[in-house]
């Protein structure tokens, strides 16, 4: 906390339309009372919650306020001003709580919501029915960011498509695994297997709609018969989930990975074609003993597969990074190329 010149400050960005209420500044004014230090953007010297009181210290003819600086972006500071005068002091009405959650809506789009219902003291569903006139159905993000941190699909229809691509390229994986990957549940994972393996679209005829946004090119058809008895688990698999330790992922014990481990594989991997795309290189990988039934080969299988997203994917994956973490996520997913090309680099001189 510092003592700072009222002079140096700027008005907030305050999501009250009508500004201060000049009677509830002279109550406070003529309290008496020493005020709550008040929130400042210390990159701009804006308010952002505390207009009332820095009021009423001018009027009380002071010169110095408490003042707590907050570090983070304007859009930071606006969505803590909305928070602070709707947990206390002179409350919001209720057409700038709306205000303020339609502002939300345009600046985080993926936030649950929930979570704006609970930034702006607002019903979710009211929050459900702002954000429908706020933005274009083609505008709305296809995941949410929810209270809890983590970030859900709009629609289990997409993690339905992106499951069933992984299922065919990862067979070995567990329903864990692949719910994971796909952002679904392992129940969901395991009906888009049953699905897969009747020979039907993994996405249910009554969720067909929740995909329209996709291209046909990103929607992969049932497979075949003969791509699911390619991709058949091995006879005698046994998914032991009661053997898993709480918190660590296991692999799957198989009949077939038991032989495997007494002696070497006599199947060699089909060679990679270079103008193979990712998904058929995948596709060809985890049909390889050496890999699919050895620990360390499934995790490089999983790693290879995590980054084997439909052009959409990435694309909303780009609009989830907020401005202020572009610089240092960029620099991250370069560092992640670079190891991924000395990876490489090692394997060509190996070949």
């Amino acid at each position: 906390m510092e003592l700072v010149p009222v002079g140096a400050l700027l008005p907030a960005d305050s999501p009250r339309s009508a500004g201060e209420d000049p009677h509830h500044t002279q109550l406070l004014a003529q309290s008496g009372a020493v005020l709550p230090p008040i929130t400042v953007h210390r990159g701009s010297m804006r308010v952002v919650d505390g207009m009332h009181r820095l009021r009423a210290t001018v009027a009380r003819g002071e010169e110095l306020i408490r003042v707590r600086f907050f570090e983070g972006t304007a859009c930071e500071a606006f969505l803590l001003a909305v928070r602070e005068n709707t947990a206390h002091g002179l409350p919001l009405s209720l057409s700038d709580r709306a205000a303020a959650a339609s502002r939300i809506i345009r600046s985080h789009g993926t936030w649950a919501d929930r979570a704006i219902a609970e930034t702006t003291g607002l019903s979710a569903r009211t929050v459900r029915e702002i954000r429908r006139v706020t933005l274009d159905e083609a505008d709305q993000p296809a995941v949410r960011l929810g209270r809890d941190g983590r970030t859900r699909p709009l629609s289990s229809a997409r993690g339905r498509v992106l499951a069933g691509r992984l299922i065919a390229e990862m067979p070995t994986a567990s329903l864990r695994q692949i719910a994971e990957l796909a952002g679904i549940s392992p129940g969901t994972v395991r009906d888009v297997r049953a699905r897969i393996d009747r020979g039907e679209d993994p996405v249910p005829p009554s969720m067909a709609g929740n995909t329209r946004r996709s291209s046909g090119a990103d929607r992969p058809s049932a497979p075949s018969a003969a791509e699911r008895h390619a991709h058949r688990r091995p006879a005698g698999w046994v998914e032991r989930e009661a053997e898993r330790e709480p918190g660590r992922e296991h692999p799957p014990i198989t009949e077939q990975r038991q032989i495997a481990e007494q002696r070497p594989p006599t199947e060699q991997p089909p060679a990679a074609e270079p103008a193979r795309d990712q998904g058929a290189l995948l596709a060809l990988l985890a049909k390889d003993p050496s890999l699919k039934y050895a620990e360390n080969g499934r995790l490089l299988l999983r790693l290879l597969s995590a980054t084997s997203l439909p052009p959409q994917y990435w694309r909303e994956l780009m609009n989830a990074v907020p401005g202020h973490s572009l610089p240092l996520v960029s620099q991250a997913a370069r560092a992640c190329a670079e190891t991924w090309a000395e990876f490489a680099d090692r394997l060509d001189g190996r070949a």
